[in-house]
């Protein structure tokens, strides 16, 4: 991940405009969308997978 943090640690996504918030056990962080790599080739994110993440961060934190 490009922060390098263990997903198992997240506690919190936060979603804006040009800003991402990260909170994770004992760091918080915000990430611009400028700062994330582009893949050349995949289709943009759909509602779908920002379910799954949802529920993925969910199992996480049990």
């Amino acid at each position: 991940m490009l922060l390098n943090i263990d997903a198992a640690k997240i506690k919190q996504i936060r979603l804006w405009r040009y800003m991402i918030l990260v909170v994770a056990d004992g760091m918080s962080r915000f990430v611009s969308y400028a700062e994330i790599p582009s893949i050349l080739g995949v289709a943009p994110p759909t509602v779908k997978d920002f379910h799954s993440l949802a529920q993925a961060l969910a199992q996480a934190k049990n």
